[in-house]
Parts: structure tokens; sequence; C-alpha cells
């Protein structure tokens, strides 16, 4: 039984300094790529991932962007908008545009 309890202690302590470093390695990398200006994560609503993997301008999306708080000014309601720009071409959902309204997603 001792052996087991060893094994198992030795295992799990191994196992927090693979996440310790893991977690340290990670922080490092994305501080590099900070400093280097490399987006990483997930892609805002009006932006792209450029060729040289930094943030860039969708144009389409920030013109739909513009439209939403038009059409929102207008009195449409949040699921007439989201079909109206879908028509254009441009995938987004109601909420989306309730984020857009409320300020969370900004034009550029």
């Amino acid at each position: 039984m001792p052996v087991a309890l060893t094994s198992r202690t030795m295992r799990s302590r191994y196992a927090l300094g693979v996440r310790i470093y893991s977690r340290a390695h990670r922080r490092g990398e994305a501080r590099d790529q900070k400093r280097r200006g490399v987006y990483f994560g997930a892609v805002p609503f009006g932006f792209t991932i450029t060729g040289d993997r930094k943030l860039g301008r969708d144009a389409k999306q920030q013109a739909a962007i513009a439209d939403v708080h038009r059409l929102r000014r207008e009195g449409i309601s949040y699921h007439r908008i989201a079909l109206t720009i879908r028509s254009r071409g441009v995938r987004i959902s109601h909420t989306t545009v309730k984020n857009i309204v409320d300020g969370k997603i900004k034009l550029i």
C-alpha cells in the first residue's frame, strides 16, 4: 500500500509540475506574440486576421456595424436588423446586433 500511495503522489506532483511549466510557457509565448504585434485569440466582429497574423479591419463587417446603428435608430428590431445584414452576406446574430447597439462592439 505505501508503494501505491508513493506512486500516486509522484504522479500527482509530476502533473502539477507540468501544469505550472505549461502555464508559464503559455504566458511567455503570449507576451512574445503581443510584443511582436501578432494576434492570438478569438477574432472580434468587424476584424479579420491578416496574412502576417495581425488584426485587421474587415470592410464588410465594419460597414455592417455602421448599418446596425443606422437601422436601430430607425426603430427596427434586433432580429430584423440581423436578417437585413445577413441578406447582404455578413454572418450575424441578433445577439451580436444587440452587443453592437450596446457599445460592446465598436466601429473602428
